[in-house]
């Protein structure tokens, strides 16, 4: 619980907050920008003519008589006591149940980037078998033309031997094809996870399309100044 009287409220600190917690409410719904210093500095902007219009209206009325800003004697505000967003504690992974392995990976942060680039490349490409061995050129170059095509960074395609192996490390992939000398050429993902991989949660798609969106060339040259509200 955290009490203030007027003469302690920092008021601009408070707006800013708010602001900040209503930007972000909207991001969950409409498509805004995620440049932070760019959304600081337009909200800082804002207040800053919310205090000139305050200090305007204070001259004229005087603090008792201004309409907009009444005066507040007492503020009591109740913070809300909310647990840790994506927290891995939250997360319940069943013993022996794979899919929830799975999920509770991606839910809880604990894949890397080009491990959920690799989950876009399967989704996108419907590929759940993935070349390996004297056949992991062939991989590679499908996934190259397949970022070049995309615009997507070279993340996966230079990595892609590393995540291949995490994957297998993880349990989410079978050997499906060896050679006449009996090494591995091709993988899949396990069925368990192959079975859902089109249809996953919404908020497993939004955490990897979130990463994809973030590798995409085009955010390079993002603008890093904007006189106006990013959205």
């Amino acid at each position: 619980m955290v009490r203030w009287t007027q003469g302690k409220l920092d008021f601009t600190l408070m707006m800013k907050r708010e602001f900040l917690s209503f930007i972000q409410l909207l991001s969950t719904i409409f498509k805004l920008s995620n440049n932070s210093i760019l959304i600081s500095q337009s909200v800082k902007k804002f207040i800053t003519e919310i205090d000139n219009i305050k200090s305007e209206l204070n001259h004229d009325h005087g603090p008792s008589e201004n309409p907009i800003f009444p005066k507040i004697e007492k503020i009591e505000v109740v913070k809300k006591e909310t647990a840790p967003k994506d927290s891995p504690e939250l997360v319940q992974i069943e013993k022996g149940d794979l899919y929830s392995k799975f999920l509770g990976l991606v839910k809880a942060n604990r894949l890397k980037v080009d491990e959920l680039l690799l989950l876009h490349y399967i989704i996108d490409t419907s590929r759940v078998k993935l070349m390996t061995g004297w056949q992991e050129e062939n991989e590679v170059s499908n996934i190259t033309e397949w970022e070049k095509i995309n615009d997507i960074k070279d993340v996966l395609s230079k990595k892609y031997p590393a995540v291949l192996n995490r994957f297998e490390l993880r349990g989410f992939t079978e050997v499906s094809a060896i050679t006449s000398y009996g090494n591995p050429k091709e993988v899949k993902i396990k069925d368990e996870i192959a079975s859902n991989i089109l249809d996953l949660p919404n908020d497993v798609l939004l955490k990897i399309e979130a990463i994809v969106k973030d590798n995409f060339y085009e955010h390079m040259n993002e603008v890093k100044e904007d006189d106006g509200f990013p959205f």
